[in-house]
């Protein structure tokens, strides 16, 4: 469609629109903040119009960033819409589409800070300019003058800070709504289903809240959030979604039922077929509140946000807690240089930015590091890859058991410590029995403080 005209802002050339447009597909702090403000209206060339409206159809939708795949998809849903004339013809569509998959080709490194300034500067210009002609051809002509302030202060204020003003926390509704929010919250809280962590807790883990299950191989991290999973969907009556990147839908599943049968996998094949009926019968509605994904590739916590919302769209299934088994084994929204300790913290900050737009509390689980593995005890020191996992988290749980511990089989004994309990008591030892047939802890006596 031609060129921009020149213009004294570097920014309206097309390299730097095409590379501003990158940078948001990878910057969704940014797109979160001033979505609002940027408007497709803003580009004086078609096929950048086009893509920002795709773009902002997508965040729209989904609160989720495009990936290129589900950017070529948006297109074709705007295409068929009959909004944008020029998208029926084919060739044209097709160049578009070209153009969608090279903004994911484009390297900003190095760039970031200089393009978020430019792109702040633009959507600022650009959104003044508007204000300025609809005073100019709406509000003068219809003598609307009382609203010229607030349209040109609007414009002015784009850019200057966060999307929402401060708030006075010394207000009298302030007051009163927090204190309702503190007696509300834990009814919105999901258990674990341990009567003294989830004392701990203040009734389990809270919305936006990061839960971390800390244990060696084979020490029962899939089990504990299998068993997490199953209080959740059979006692607290919440709906999960399960991300797996190890264990497929089978043995997942298989876990799950026997955490909820209280029966080994041995003793379900045993059961005559009508008992085997009656048990699926009790736990069915149980189990309809769980949705189970494994993803065969590393994803990222905006890919996971994109089938969250997809799922609530198609199927009206609201994700009341998230499972991740486990977030380690994710990459990162984007791409993180350096060493794998800088790669983990940001895959970490990444899935508890997913809890907190969700507003839904998220489990996931973290190795040990080996000189751990058949500890007496593991705490915070203890975990692998990244200390920036302990930062960022609010729970941290450890399962501890040391080498006789673990060699006494399914019916051996363990302890769950609290390493970490943002804003309540931690330090909390609970021994437990472990039964790794059935994926069940029990609370054993011996519940005590280590210092």
């Amino acid at each position: 469609m031609g060129d921009l005209r020149e213009s004294k802002s570097p920014f309206e050339t097309t390299a730097y629109a095409f590379e501003s447009l990158a940078f948001l597909t990878q910057d969704r702090d940014f797109l979160r903040c001033y979505s609002k403000h940027l408007k497709p209206g803003y580009y004086q060339v078609l096929d950048h119009q086009i893509l920002c409206r795709s773009i902002l159809d997508w965040w729209t939708h989904y609160q989720a960033l495009p990936t290129a795949t589900s950017l070529v998809e948006a297109l074709h849903r705007l295409r068929g819409t009959h909004r944008v004339k020029a998208l029926d013809n084919d060739e044209y569509f097709q160049l578009v589409v070209q153009k969608a998959k090279n903004l994911f080709s484009v390297s900003i490194t190095g760039q970031v800070g200089h393009l978020r300034q430019t792109y702040l500067q633009f959507i600022k210009e650009k959104a003044i300019i508007a204000a300025a002609l609809k005073i100019a051809t709406e509000l003068v002509p219809g003598n609307r003058m009382k609203e010229v302030p607030a349209v040109m202060k609007a414009a002015l204020d784009v850019g200057e800070g966060n999307e929402e003003m401060p708030i006075d926390v010394g207000d009298p509704d302030q007051i009163l709504m927090r204190q309702s929010w503190r007696n509300d919250l834990t009814a919105v809280k999901v258990a674990t289903g341990l009567t003294t962590i989830d004392g701990c807790l203040g009734g389990g883990l809270g919305p936006g809240e990061l839960g971390v299950v800390l244990a060696g191989p084979s020490r029962g991290k899939t089990s504990t959030l299998v068993q997490f999973t199953a209080n959740a969907i059979q006692h607290a009556k919440k709906n999960v979604y399960y991300v797996s990147r190890e264990q497929n839908a089978m043995k997942i599943g298989t876990k799950l039922d026997c955490c909820l049968m209280g029966k080994t996998r041995q003793q379900l094949e045993q059961l005559p077929r009508a008992l085997q009926e009656k048990w699926t019968g009790i736990y069915q509605k149980s189990a309809k509140r769980l949705k189970f994904k494994k993803y065969m590739k590393p994803c990222t916590a905006d890919e996971v946000l994109h089938d969250i919302r997809q799922m609530e769209l198609r199927e009206g299934y609201k994700t009341e807690l998230l499972v991740i088994d486990y977030a380690d084994k994710m990459k990162p929204c984007v791409a993180v240089r350096g060493e794998m300790h800088d790669q983990i913290g940001s895959i970490y900050q990444d899935v508890f930015d997913l809890g907190q737009i969700l507003e839904i509390p998220v489990w996931t689980a973290s190795q040990t590091v080996r000189a751990a593995l058949n500890a007496d005890s593991v705490d915070l020191d203890d975990l692998g890859e990244s200390y920036k996992k302990a930062h960022i988290a609010d729970v941290v749980l450890a399962v501890c058991q040391n080498k006789d511990e673990f060699n006494e089989g399914n019916d051996s004994t363990a302890r769950l410590f609290l390493a970490k309990n943002r804003d309540n008591p931690a330090r909390q030892s609970v021994t437990i029995s472990v039964d790794y047939a059935t994926s069940t802890w029990t609370e054993l006596a011996g519940v005590g403080v280590i210092k």
